[in-house]
């Protein structure tokens, strides 16, 4: 290299991640497993597991709005994450995963 400048690269469309969702709430309403968040993605994945670190996740689940109904589990303690998606499907960051517990009788 001389130190001279060179030609300009092409150019390229930078897509910005979306913001991290927060302010997870998890309950049940008459059954039904109801996941609410906030975020202003386009679309989220849900991810379920039985551990914090989601070593095994049990399934996940795509929306595209900031809130899910979902069938009850079994018995038992969960945890949920929610992740933001782009656009294009890129990731955005993981939420904090959230625990909660479904009981014998929900």
């Amino acid at each position: 290299a001389d130190g001279q400048a060179g030609a300009w690269s092409k150019t390229a469309l930078l897509v910005m991640p979306p913001e991290v969702p927060g302010d997870i709430r998890v309950g049940i309403v008459e059954g039904v497993l109801v996941i609410n968040w906030q975020g202003n993605a386009p679309a989220y994945r849900l991810e379920f597991a039985r551990d914090a670190n989601f070593n095994i996740p049990l399934f996940n689940h795509r929306e595209e709005v900031n809130h899910s109904r979902l069938i009850t589990p079994e018995p038992g303690q969960y945890w949920v994450r929610v992740i933001a998606l782009s656009e294009t499907g890129s990731y955005g960051g993981y939420s904090k995963p959230v625990a909660f517990t479904i009981g014998r009788w929900q």
